[in-house]
């Protein structure tokens, strides 16, 4: 069984492979832009964009959103993250983030379902993590600043198979939209 994962990074590839094969589901990577529409719930923009996909590539699709909710900053930047990463670089969110006692942020993740003419399905979850006092690795911004719980240093500077473990542990959604999609017999 194959359906398209629309994403442009690799990453985030990876990760998803990693759980969906252990249920016969081969995830082919598709890099085409969706609309993102403007909302602060990331299970919104995941279903939007999970049913542009695919009626535009007449396929059924997986769509991930993803925010990260900083405490001390009512939330910010939530699902706007890609902004953020345009226009900050690791520094200035370190800048941002040394005025703050509390330094806690909640991952959350959207992982929506869609078949062409139909509406999508999602899972979402979330996982609890601390914005580091100084960057570390390679990656985005987040990937340089966030510790995720159970680790003490930021997720670039973890080797890619550790974290692709602790991902498909953590990725309970994950699982939960594979095993739906195969109840489908699809």
């Amino acid at each position: 069984m194959e359906i398209v994962l629309i994403t442009g990074n690799k990453n985030k590839l990876n990760i998803a492979q990693k759980v969906f094969e252990q249920y016969g589901i081969n995830l082919i990577q598709e890099n085409i832009e969706t609309p993102e529409i403007q909302s602060t719930d990331t299970k919104d923009i995941a279903e939007y964009s999970a049913e542009y996909g695919a009626n535009f590539l007449k396929k059924p699709v997986i769509k991930t959103d993803t925010g990260y909710y900083f405490k001390s900053m009512n939330g910010f930047p939530g699902p706007f993250v890609k902004y953020v990463c345009q226009w900050f670089k690791v520094e200035d969110l370190l800048k941002i983030a040394a005025t703050k006692k509390d330094r806690n942020i909640i991952v959350r993740e959207t992982i929506a379902f869609c078949k062409p003419g139909e509406k999508p399905i999602s899972f979402t979850g979330e996982l609890k993590g601390e914005l580091a006092k100084k960057a570390g690795g390679e990656g985005t911004i987040f990937d340089q600043l966030l510790i995720l719980d159970g680790f003490k240093k930021p997720q670039g500077l973890i080797k890619r198979e550790e974290l692709l473990d602790y991902w498909d542990k953590n990725h309970g959604y994950f699982h939960d939209l594979a095993k739906y999609i195969k109840d489908l017999k699809y």
